[in-house]
């Protein structure tokens, strides 16, 4: 290094002086700025010969050398940054030590300017530490000596003296001025206890102190875990305050997750920063926690946007103390704003209360409850519901500020918010409403942010749901909101309570009022000492007094006669000794006349105390008058059954008969498909007979007109008669019948037929539906509560019936489903009859079944039937004599015996008669008959039970057994072992082929009595094929002048006919002596009564059913009755 200088030119004397100047001007600079102005002025002074001269100070912060002051060739200015890693003047930092670089740009530190000679760096020291660089330039190559770097050391020397000295002074300043405003700012906090006054204030403080742009100052919510912004400065930009941060979400949310302050130098390229100051243009931020202890009250932030202002530790020391003084004054003042609501809250609290309680309209108290309680809460809005006890869910009847009205509309418990809290009886709090997953559908589109809800009770008992909420998701609604919710509920619900029980008695009043007065019956109430107190307009209307006249009055005196007066009196002071009385009894109007009354009187208690009475007198002149049309309408019915038979059976007496006709006329022309079509007109004619006798059957029966006839009897025996009947039917089907009957079954008191045909019912009907299964009758005798039970059970393995089948399996003509009675067929009648046979008898029959399982048939009957009835009487056997054979003849009814017996005598035959099903078994074995008729319908041993006991005797097995009964049910006839089966009325032709070869007579005069012409058309044309002579009459009338006049043989006859009718012909036809030998045939559609058979007893040889007769069994009938 050479010896020489850049100022080798230069005296001595002016070197000294220069360098005088400089160490002047470095004494005399009052500040760091103007020390290092000092220096690179005195070190540029020509005598020195130094072309560019500049001091650059590190910035502790980033590392960077930031030129403090510069004078020379060289453009730098002041501010300029030279980073860590570039530049010739880093190298004193690296080792302390002065740097010469002869050429500079033969460095690759080197940064082009416009030197490009030689440099010199000397180290800045204060107390050994590096704050800086000295840097001097000379435009040539190796232009510095070791004089030159001796003055260099020296001005650094001094420059770092001098910084030094400076830094030291502006720090106690800076110490000093920080007390004095921190002292300031902790006694200006320390006056304020209005919480928002004081937030507002320790952000305006902070930001004085740390002399920065912007600021926020947060509070911790401890109930929703979040932070929010309460004060905020940021000049000419967006308000903060309100925003709220999750803990640990951007810079507050960091401080307050790690309790720790926290700096960023550059915010824009922090990864962590909040996504709500994306477009902040903030350089460095730096945010401390608020703590008491380590209790987190909040958090502080602050911001600038000079990129040059870098935080550092001093701000942090200055921070650290000021951020627990603001934490203090901050808790204080929240503590005295909690405790100054706090007593707001109480005394709002006593005056809701004190307002509610002077309410007593239940609408009103409802719509006042939740006004004060948004009001107390300070929320938006608000909705109140009452549980609904009978439905078992809620309704809304207030409503506050929630934009659509949803008065009336009902929530499901657990449905929302409200139904949540009636669900559990607890309160909830919903801080964030939007996004809670429980909220009801009804408030989707709700702007609803947070809620609050609590139930509303009474002990126990829910009395509804109160909820309010808050649009502002700034609104924290927290514990403290809750605790007041909770001392305000249950005074609102005793107000409402109050109030509910207030309307309640008052409409109950209302109603009593409205019911007394509006009641058609007379009402008066009477006190203790039969004086009348109240009583209604009906009392006033019935008895002809004012209310005026009555009050005050001794009742008794007043509305009876002397006669009655003592039964009155005697009433009276029966309802005041706490009997209620009910009679029948007359009392006097004020005109003096008489009405018939219904009296009740009840006694009047309050409290336990009797106070009087109530008595009610019931006009009962119109119950009478109903009496009578009842019993008028009851009688037009049963007319109107007989009629209905009558109008219904004339039309299908043509339809089957024409048919008939016309098919033997196709036959005859060999119109085969004709054949075919009229035979479905046929069958279908009888079908709907059959149906029309099913539905007159059941009229019947629900017109009272069915009687039962009661015996004592053996109930074992008489199942397993029903047992042995039902047996084929149940083989049929592939079926197993399994009996489980307990021993104790014993006898029974009931009408025995019933019994048995319920049973047969039942047992019937399972082995319908059920193949190759097992059909069980169970039963056992039961004793409830002192009076003895038949239960009675009958289970299949069947098809089984669904619930919805259930339901209409005991509705008339109902099967299980359509397809079931297409593949089963039958009216559905059946169960329908057999439950009301249960029912006649006292008892009930319900079933269980399970689809593709089976059913199960439930009979309870009592074990001794109340209503007992005269035994029929036996009919004795009666015996005639014949060379045709013998018949035994067993029916019940003596018509049909009557008729039977005449028509098989006349064909040559011995006839045998028995009343009842035991004495026709008895003649079968005595007697050995070639051929019984056997009705299916008696009591005691009825048809079917006599046809299995007649088959399980060997020695009268052989016997053919026509049936003769009034349901068509061939299947079942001959499925329990009949020879032969016809339907009443009889099919003359079947009867006479099944007893034996008739023979024809023909010629004879018949007279057709009927004014239906289309009948008396179609029995002519029937008669005339045959070769018989044929008279008409329209009427009775009519009838008798023709009998007068032709002397007929056979009067074919009508019963339902103009002027004269059928029953008033055959009185006057049997009143002539002369007419004792014509045979009367009746043919008609009436359902004939017991009165009906009386008149027709002795004086009809025959009734023919309209409608029941082919043409073949219609002439075999009459030529019967002509032969005989």
């Amino acid at each position: 290094m050479p010896a020489s200088s850049v100022a080798a030119g230069s005296s001595d004397r002016q070197r000294e002086g220069a360098l005088l100047r400089l160490s002047t001007g470095i004494a005399a600079a009052d500040s760091e700025a103007a020390i290092c102005r000092a220096v690179v002025d005195g070190l540029h002074d020509a005598a020195l010969g130094f072309d560019f001269v500049a001091v650059l100070l590190v910035d502790r912060a980033t590392g960077d050398r930031v030129v403090a002051a510069s004078r020379g060739s060289s453009d730098t200015p002041v501010g300029l940054r030279v980073p860590p890693g570039s530049g010739l003047s880093e190298l004193p930092l690296l080792d302390g030590r002065l740097h010469y670089t002869p050429q500079v740009t033969t460095d690759t530190r080197y940064l082009p300017t416009r030197n490009e000679g030689s440099e010199v760096d000397v180290p800045l020291l204060v107390n050994k530490q590096l704050v800086g660089v000295l840097v001097v330039e000379s435009n040539r190559h190796h232009a510095f000596g070791t004089d030159d770097f001796e003055v260099l050391r020296a001005a650094a020397h001094q420059t770092g003296i001098a910084i030094g000295r400076e830094r030291l002074l502006r720090d106690e300043r800076r110490r000093a001025d920080e007390q004095e405003a921190l002292r300031a700012t902790i006694a200006d906090l320390s006056a304020r206890l209005e919480l928002a006054d004081l937030l507002q204030a320790v952000l305006e403080r902070a930001i004085q102190l740390l002399k920065v742009s912007h600021g926020e100052l947060a509070i911790f919510d401890r109930d929703r875990d979040e932070l929010e912004i309460v004060a905020s400065y940021h000049p000419g930009r967006r308000d903060t305050t309100g925003t709220r941060m999750k803990v640990g979400e951007g810079a507050m949310g960091h401080v307050a997750l790690t309790r720790e302050p926290y700096i960023i130098p550059d915010y824009q390229a922090w990864v962590s920063r909040s996504e709500q100051y994306a477009q902040a243009d903030f350089h460095g931020v730096m945010v401390a926690p608020l703590l008491m202890g380590r209790q987190l009250v909040g958090a502080i932030a602050f911001m600038d946007q000079d990129a040059a202002r870098r935080f550092g530790a001093d701000d942090l020391r200055l921070l650290d103390l000021f951020a627990p003084q603001a934490a203090v004054a901050i808790e204080n003042a929240r503590l005295f704003s909690a405790e100054r609501r706090r007593a707001e809250e109480q005394q709002a609290l006593l005056d809701t209360m004190q307002d509610l309680a002077g309410q007593l309209e239940l609408s009103r108290v409802l719509q006042r409850v939740l006004d004060r309680a948004v009001g107390l809460l300070h929320v938006t809005g608000g909705e109140l519901a009452t549980f609904d006890d009978a439905t078992g869910d809620l309704v809304i009847v207030a409503s506050h500020n929630m934009g659509a009205n949803a008065v009336g509309t009902r929530i499901a418990l657990g449905e929302g918010a409200m139904g949540r809290v009636a669900q559990t009886r607890e309160p909830l709090i919903i801080p964030r409403y939007q996004e809670w997953e429980g909220r009801s559908a009804q408030y989707g589109q709700t702007t609803v942010q947070s809620v609050i809800a609590a139930p509303l009770l009474i002990g126990n008992r829910l009395l509804g749901v109160i909820a309010s909420v808050h649009s502002d998701p700034g609104r924290n609604i927290g514990e403290p909101d809750l605790r007041l919710l909770e001392l305000f509920a249950p005074q609102a619900a005793i107000a409402i309570e109050n109030a509910r029980l207030f309307t309640q008695a008052q409409h109950q009043q209302q109603y009593f009022s409205d019911l007394v007065a509006n009641s058609p019956v007379a009402i008066v109430t009477l006190d203790r000492a039969h004086n009348v107190v109240s009583c209604n307009p009906a009392f006033v209307e019935l008895y002809g007094y004012s209310e005026a006249e009555v009050i005050g009055r001794q009742l008794d005196e007043l509305i009876t006669s002397e006669q009655d007066r003592a039964e009155a009196i005697k009433y009276t002071d029966e309802a005041l000794a706490s009997r209620p009385v009910r009679a029948i009894a007359r009392r006097t109007r004020k005109d003096g006349s008489l009405v018939d009354v219904e009296v009740l009187g009840v006694p009047v208690v309050v409290d336990g105390e009797l106070v009087g009475l109530m008595a009610l007198y019931h006009d009962v002149t119109a119950l009478l008058k109903a009496r009578r049309d009842a019993e008028a309408a009851n009688s037009a019915k049963s007319d109107f059954l007989a009629n209905m038979s009558h109008e219904l059976r004339t039309p299908l007496n043509a339809i089957i008969g024409y048919s008939e006709m016309l098919e033997e006329d196709a036959v005859d022309r060999g119109a085969a498909d004709a054949v075919t079509d009229l035979r479905r007109i046929h069958a279908a004619g009888h079908h709907l007979l059959a149906l029309i006798n099913d539905v007159l059957d059941l009229s019947k029966i629900e017109a009272g007109k069915m009687e039962l006839h009661l015996e004592t009897f053996d109930l074992r025996p008489a199942i397993d008669a029903v047992a042995s009947t039902v047996g084929p039917l149940v083989e049929k089907n592939g079926n197993r019948l399994v009996l489980d009957l307990a021993p104790t079954l014993g006898e029974m008191h009931a009408d025995v037929t019933r019994v048995r045909q319920v049973l047969f019912n039942l047992l019937s009907n399972a082995s319908k539906f059920t193949e190759r299964g097992t059909i069980t009758l169970s039963g056992a005798r039961q004793n409830v509560a002192g009076r003895d039970w038949i239960e009675l059970q009958v289970r299949d393995t069947g098809i089984g019936m669904t619930p919805e089948q259930l339901g209409r399996l005991f509705n008339a003509f109902a099967q299980a489903e359509s397809s079931t009675a297409k593949k089963y067929g039958g009216t559905g009648l059946g169960l329908v009859i057999s439950r009301m046979f249960c029912e006649m008898m006292g008892g009930t029959i319900h079933v269980e079944s399970t689809a593709g399982v089976g059913t199960t048939f439930h009979v309870r009957l009592p074990a001794m039937v109340e209503d007992p009835a005269a035994a029929p009487v036996p009919v004795v056997a009666h015996e005639g004599t014949g060379d045709a054979g013998t018949v035994l003849v067993v029916d019940d009814d003596a018509a049909t015996r009557d008729l039977l017996v005449r028509t098989l005598a006349r064909e040559g035959y011995r006839v045998l008669q028995a009343a009842d099903g035991s004495t026709g078994l008895a003649l079968a074995r005595s007697h050995r008959p070639d051929v019984i008729t056997l009705d299916v319908v008696m009591p005691g041993l009825d048809g079917w039970e006599l046809l299995s006991a007649l088959k399980e005797d060997p020695e009268i097995a052989g016997i053919p057994v026509v049936m003769l009964t009034i349901t068509d049910d061939r299947n079942l006839g001959f499925a329990l072992g009949a020879s032969e089966y016809l339907t009443k009325p009889l099919e003359r032709d079947k009867l006479t082929a099944v007893l034996a070869r008739y023979r024809k007579t023909s010629g004879a005069r018949v007279l057709v009595v009927e004014d239906d012409a289309d009948t008396r058309a179609m029995v002519r044309r029937s008669l005339e094929k045959d070769g018989w002579s044929i008279a008409e009459a329209s009427n009775g009338r009519v009838g008798l002048e023709q009998v007068h006049a032709m002397r007929p043989s056979l009067v074919l006859l009508d019963l339902m006919m103009p002027e004269m009718d059928g029953f008033q012909f055959l009185e006057a036809l049997r009143a002539d002596a002369a007419n004792a030998n014509i045979e009367v045939v009746v043919m008609t559609a009436k359902v004939l009564t017991a009165e009906d058979r009386r008149l027709l007893a002795g004086g009809v040889q025959r009734v023919l059913e309209k409608g029941e007769h082919n043409e073949a069994s219609f002439l075999a009938a009459i030529r019967a009755h002509i032969a005989a």
